[in-house]
């Protein structure tokens, strides 16, 4: 794993651990979800919880999920990418955007399947995948 790989999967792992609870209940009392991490911009820290099934549209459109505003990012097209998430898997693909989507720095021309960790980018918008602990 390359030295930046290592710094940004610490600095992601730190911001998530920051928005969640400061109490740590047991482990079993734990909750599980997919959320993405915007890691630069005027959005950086924030975090999207993903639902835990269906798909999710990304986007400058009002009408996606995630929503982007043209002063927030104007790289990211009306309808950008699509994230479909069931108990086995998340896929991402990109919605013929201008800009492209990238998972780990590798430009997408097919849906893909991601993993924790993973570095997502929608047009010039760096995120992260992210499993995170929500305590009952």
């Amino acid at each position: 794993m390359s030295r930046t790989r290592k710094r940004l999967s610490d600095e992601v792992v730190a911001r998530l651990l920051n928005a969640t609870e400061s109490a740590v209940p047991r482990e079993t009392d734990a909750v599980q979800h997919w959320a993405l991490l915007v890691l630069s911009g005027r959005r950086q820290g924030r975090v999207y919880p993903l639902p835990r099934a269906g798909s999710v549209r990304i986007g400058r459109g009002a009408d996606n999920w995630i929503c982007f505003d043209a002063d927030d990012e104007r790289s990211i097209s009306q309808h950008h990418a699509e994230i479909a998430i069931d108990t086995e898997s998340v896929v991402v693909e990109d919605l013929q955007s201008t800009n492209g989507t990238c998972v780990n720095d590798k430009k997408l021309t097919a849906a893909v399947k991601l993993r924790e960790g993973d570095s997502l980018r929608l047009g010039q918008v760096p995120m992260a995948l992210m499993l995170v602990s929500q305590h009952a």
